[in-house]
């Protein structure tokens, strides 16, 4: 019996670190996303502007230049999200590096603009063209790093749930042979309760991993509801601890003295 009742207790421990690493793995790249997008509209803006001969001519295809070179600049100096793991930061580094190179052509390419230095402008646009296919090469990989840090998040909330699965499992199984042992009313009771109350957590999991799906086939961020995971597990605990302190308190009774409880 003790045997078991430490592997329900093991069992939510690792349901109770899993409620933890939900609260850490809330994805929070929209910033990412949306700077990335920025980005990629100030180049296509800058490309439209100086493929057009009067842009050129009246000079108004610096202020997109500029536009170009500011965008790039805020990636490269952007903070990437860090939690989406080890890979996703290590790949946004190579896409904030293509960026700073970029930007510093396009400050390179308003300089000679103003110069009306045209063939060093085709030059450097060359260049720029070339940065840009590293640059979104780089963004490629970033999506890549991401969609992979979804798939074992996705994995580890589905663990979780099979956790809690099998922590409520074997909590209703110590508490049916309990029943069998004809512990004290009270005993009984508690366990009982020990029983039910497992059942909070594991409808915590399937709640969070439900929440987790619907936003990852919906897009952009995720909100994980692992809040009632938690909730379950102080309910779950609680109810442990109350069983723990009433067996030591209840005398140990003979199995002719027991009385059957129905």
């Amino acid at each position: 019996m003790l045997k078991i009742f430490k592997i329900i207790l093991a069992m939510f421990v690792v349901v109770s670190a899993g409620g933890s690493f939900a609260s850490a793995a809330s994805y929070a790249n929209q910033a990412d996303i949306d700077i990335i997008a920025a980005s990629n509209k100030a180049y296509v803006d800058f490309i439209k502007a100086i493929n057009d001969e009067k842009s050129v001519a009246d000079g108004t295809v610096l202020a997109q230049t500029a536009a170009a070179s500011s965008a790039f600049n805020n990636v490269a100096s952007h903070n990437f999200s860090s939690k989406l793991g080890v890979k996703y930061i290590k790949k946004s580094a190579e896409v904030k590096k293509y960026a700073g190179e970029i930007k510093v052509l396009l400050d390179k390419i308003a300089v000679v603009l103003r110069e009306r230095d045209y063939n060093a402008v085709n030059q450097y646009l060359a260049q720029t063209r070339n940065s840009v296919k590293k640059y979104s090469a780089a963004i490629e990989e970033v999506n890549k790093a991401a969609s992979e840090s979804n798939s074992y998040a996705e994995y580890f909330f589905l663990l979780v749930t099979i956790a809690t699965a099998a922590m409520a499992v074997g909590s209703f199984i110590w508490f049916a042979i309990s029943r069998s042992k004809q512990p004290s009313p009270d005993l009984l009771a508690a366990r009982k309760a020990v029983a039910f109350s497992s059942l909070i957590p594991l409808v915590g999991a399937v709640v969070t991993y439900a929440t987790f799906m619907l936003a990852s086939n919906a897009g952009g961020t995720y909100t994980v509801a692992y809040g009632l995971i938690l909730i379950g597990s102080v309910a779950y605990v609680c109810s442990i601890v109350r069983y723990i302190i009433l067996a030591r308190n209840t005398p140990t009774v003979s199995p002719d003295q027991s009385t059957t409880v129905k």
